[in-house]
């Protein structure tokens, strides 16, 4: 059961904190020279993309950090079948964690429930599944913005802002 808290907890650490945690420089972790753990980044764009290539980034030196494998696994071009290959290929592997953008909630939902069932931690990153709690993919955590209030608040600044000149 602590082998389990750990590596889960380790999951969460890295890929929640690698963008702020490391993106300022020294930080140290300890490493512990008894346990290595291994997780896989699966995600719908390529290391082409200078977006996913920071995510990579990110996670390599979290992982080095952390003394853990960190797999990123990204299409070429954008590719929901590819995606979902890639997961699975991750599923097989075995990984201590996964992190997932689920690009396309239908084509992943099975993968990602059966990678839970046989206890390996999922967290989403980048885009979740937006259905309601009950048919959620019962992931760790999500690791991203939400886009849709994120627009809301851009459309009421812009209307505060530009209040003279609202359109009628």
């Amino acid at each position: 059961m602590e082998k389990k808290i750990s590596r889960i907890l380790i999951l969460v650490i890295i890929f929640s904190s690698s963008a702020f945690l490391f993106a300022s420089g020294n930080q140290e972790a300890e490493k512990s020279p008894d346990i290595h753990y291994k997780y896989y980044v699966v995600t719908h764009g390529g290391i082409s993309d200078p977006f996913w290539g920071v995510v990579k980034k990110g996670a390599k030196d979290a992982g080095e950090k952390f003394n853990c494998d960190v797999v990123y696994l990204g299409p070429e071009t954008f590719s929901i079948q590819n995606l979902v290959n890639m997961v699975e290929t991750a599923i097989a592997g075995k990984p201590d964690g996964l992190v997932v953008s689920i690009t396309d909630i239908q084509a992943l939902d099975k993968p990602l429930r059966s990678a839970i069932e046989s206890g390996i931690p999922v967290i989403a990153i980048n885009v979740p599944d937006s259905r309601d709690s009950s048919k959620r993919i019962p992931y760790l955590v999500y690791v991203g913005v939400d886009d849709y209030l994120v627009g809301i608040e851009a459309a009421k600044r812009m209307l505060e802002e530009f209040e003279l000149n609202k359109p009628k």
